[in-house]
């Protein structure tokens, strides 16, 4: 479904890599009844099929049947072009992008995540961030989960302290898990705070941990920083757990039994 908040004035970009995402599909249809504004992104696959039925607006993102997690940054960067080109974001943001990509350190973001995946060992990742930054902890848990093979788990400060925290006061678990904090300078100072109470409070409790600093200049430093930093981290955990990184059984399964 659409959410609640859309009105006639919405503008929905329905993007699904594969083009076939039940969910996306079943999106795109009810905007096109609501005759809402709506844009396809896609490899092919059904959503092309019905953005030409509906004459609705196309955006081709074919890049020859690679992972679709690989391909989040390719629509990533398709989305900002078209909010810049529809004038909901300056024509800097473009320029920022690109900037961005030309600059980032891969060799560093390698070695760290490499690094991290070693300290994770067979425990599971708690990756922890601001609300503000939950989409790229969520990203980097989804990585471990299709990549690694493992469950993952991702969750936002302050709510995670409200609730969650406690689960660390059995200190026997610090087998079992290992926290993950995307920490950033330009968050809210209680954030960080927050962080670090938080830090202190599980090392004394023997739990191992790692800090992973998204001190960077613009947004977009920071989401291309965790989209090579959680390619790398879970790609090295799955090496390590002589796991294939592309291949997704389960998910395949699943896809199959629900087309019966």
């Amino acid at each position: 479904d659409l959410p609640l908040t859309v009105t006639k004035n919405s503008l929905i970009v329905c993007a699904s890599y594969s083009g076939n995402t039940e969910e996306t599909l079943s999106a795109y249809k009810k905007a096109v009844t609501m005759k809402v504004k709506a844009i396809a992104m896609a490899s092919g696959g059904q959503l092309e099929k019905l953005a030409t039925k509906n004459k609705t607006p196309y955006i081709g993102i074919d890049l020859k049947n690679i992972p679709p997690r690989l391909s989040v940054l390719y629509m990533f960067s398709s989305l900002v072009g078209l909010l810049v080109k529809s004038s909901i974001l300056p024509g800097s943001a473009f320029s920022q992008l690109k900037s961005s990509v030309k600059n980032i350190n891969v060799s560093d973001i390698k070695n760290l995540a490499f690094d991290t995946a070693v300290k994770v060992g067979s425990k599971t990742p708690l990756v922890y961030s601001s609300a503000r930054l939950s989409p790229l902890a969520y990203i980097i848990k989804i990585n471990f989960n299709e990549n690694a093979k493992i469950h993952a788990f991702s969750n936002a400060l302050p709510e995670c302290q409200h609730n969650e925290i406690q689960g660390f006061s059995d200190e026997s678990s610090n087998k079992n898990f290992y926290p993950i904090f995307l920490k950033d300078k330009k968050d809210h100072p209680r954030i960080g705070k927050r962080i670090n109470v938080m830090a202190e409070m599980i090392t004394r409790r023997n739990f191992t941990f790692s800090i992973i600093d998204l001190n960077f200049k613009n947004i977009f430093d920071k989401i291309i920083f965790s989209l090579f930093f959680g390619g790398f981290v879970s790609l090295r955990l799955a090496q390590l757990k002589n796991q294939d990184p592309i291949a997704v059984p389960f998910i395949e399964e699943l896809k199959a039994a629900l087309k019966k």
